[in-house]
């Protein structure tokens, strides 16, 4: 589908929707980013009590990170046209990108996981999706020391491949 097939006439639950995330954008994100933006030090930001969990809590609370999580898994994406969630991110976007940003990014490792043959990561898809506090997070790992994204796109060339390591320490 591309952008010229929408219907740019939105149906009461696609207005509904977009209205119920601008509320919450406007009266939670918005003002949670600006307070996360003020913090003098990175760290702070990820730290117990941090305003950042209550906002993920919340997020997950309207059921929003399970937009891309099929019913089968626990999700409602079944339940998404194309267009609520465009509004779903615009409105998201429009109260704090970088909130926005880090729920896609956030989502997409376990909307990837439903897809796997592997078990454990289709457990982890639902998980994520009964998940209403902030207990499983993911990051992107998009840029790495010696490329970028293109890894990607390299097939088989063993010269570009991820490199980024994870490492274990206690629970994180």
């Amino acid at each position: 589908m591309t952008y010229a097939d929408l219907d740019y006439n939105l149906t009461e639950e696609q207005r509904a929707t977009r209205d119920m995330v601008r509320q919450f954008g406007a009266d939670v994100v918005r003002p949670g980013g600006i307070e996360l933006d003020h913090l003098g030090d990175p760290q702070a930001v990820i730290d117990e009590g941090s305003r950042l969990w209550d906002l993920i809590r919340q997020y997950r609370e309207l059921g929003l990170h399970k937009t891309g999580i099929s019913k089968a898994f626990g999700g409602t994406a079944e339940d998404m046209d194309p267009m609520t969630n465009f509004l779903i991110s615009e409105e998201l976007g429009y109260a704090d990108a970088g909130f926005a940003i880090s729920m896609g990014a956030d989502g997409m490792f376990y909307s990837m996981c439903q897809a796997s043959k592997v078990p454990e990561f289709q457990e982890l898809a639902c998980e994520y999706a009964e998940d209403p506090g902030s207990r499983l997070i993911s990051c992107w790992g998009i840029i790495e020391p010696d490329h970028g994204t293109d890894w990607m796109l390299a097939g088989d060339d063993p010269e570009i491949t991820p490199n980024v390591q994870a490492e274990l320490k206690g629970d994180h």
